[in-house]
């Protein structure tokens, strides 16, 4: 499996673990995501599925994606550490979200 980092272009790391198969980026020292078959990894890093959100800068962990509707009606989309709660505020786009998130500082 050749597939690479979307984040720096490196080749990414695939282990089997307890729980399903892992992509890794040694070089980014971050955790892609569990998946149930290698097809799924190549999907998820190709574009085929939703882009990979990173992990929270502030404490590592995993990060969820959120829609609500506001008044207005119009969907707003919010990224968040499930464990801190950090986010970077509500977007119109899902994709705005994803990259807002996945710009910030640490």
């Amino acid at each position: 499996m050749k597939t690479r980092c979307p984040f720096c272009g490196r080749k990414i790391r695939v282990v089997w673990e307890f729980h399903g198969w892992s992509a890794y980026c040694d070089r980014c020292v971050m955790d892609m995501g569990h998946y149930d078959t290698k097809q799924e990894i190549v999907d998820a890093l190709s574009g085929k599925k939703e882009p990979i959100l990173k992990p929270c800068p502030l404490c590592g962990n995993k990060v969820e994606m959120s829609e609500f509707e506001f008044e207005d009606g119009k969907p707003s989309y919010l990224v968040n550490c499930k464990f801190c709660r950090m986010d970077v505020g509500f977007f119109n786009s899902k994709k705005k979200a994803i990259k807002t998130w996945n710009k910030r500082k640490r």
